[in-house]
C-alpha cells in the first residue's frame, strides 16, 4: 500500500462553504540556517578543523557548525511566511543569545 507524502496532496484551499470562491493558498519553502554569534566559542568547528588537518587537508581556515532546516508553510504570501518562520526561529529553532538565524523563502 502505498503512503500518501505531504507533498502528494494538492495545495490546501481556503473559501466559503460550498465550494464557492475557493482560493489556493500557495506554499512557500523557508531554509533556515542557525549560526553561532560572531565571538561565541564553536568547540564542534574547532574539533572538526583539527580532524580536517590531521586527515592532510591543508588550507582550512575555520570550520563552523550551522543547524540547517527546511520547512514548507502554507502563506497567503512570502512576508506572511517570513513572517511564521522568523516567529519559529524566535520561539523553538534559535536561541537568540548565541545564535543567528538566516531564512531564505522561496516558492516551493
Amino acid at each position: 500500500m502505498s503512503r500518501v507524502t505531504k507533498s502528494d496532496r494538492p495545495p490546501r484551499l481556503h473559501g466559503e462553504a460550498g465550494g464557492r470562491r475557493l482560493q489556493v493558498v500557495p506554499t512557500y519553502r523557508a531554509e533556515v540556517r542557525i549560526e553561532l554569534k560572531a565571538g561565541v566559542a564553536d568547540p564542534e568547528g574547532a574539533n572538526t578543523k583539527k580532524a580536517l588537518e590531521l586527515l592532510g587537508f591543508k588550507g582550512v581556515k575555520a570550520v563552523r557548525k550551522v543547524h540547517a532546516f527546511t520547512i514548507d508553510v502554507d502563506a497567503a504570501s512570502e512576508a506572511e511566511a517570513q513572517s511564521q518562520v522568523e516567529e519559529m526561529s524566535k520561539r523553538l529553532l534559535a536561541n537568540p543569545v548565541i545564535q543567528t538565524p538566516r531564512i531564505t523563502i522561496t516558492k516551493a
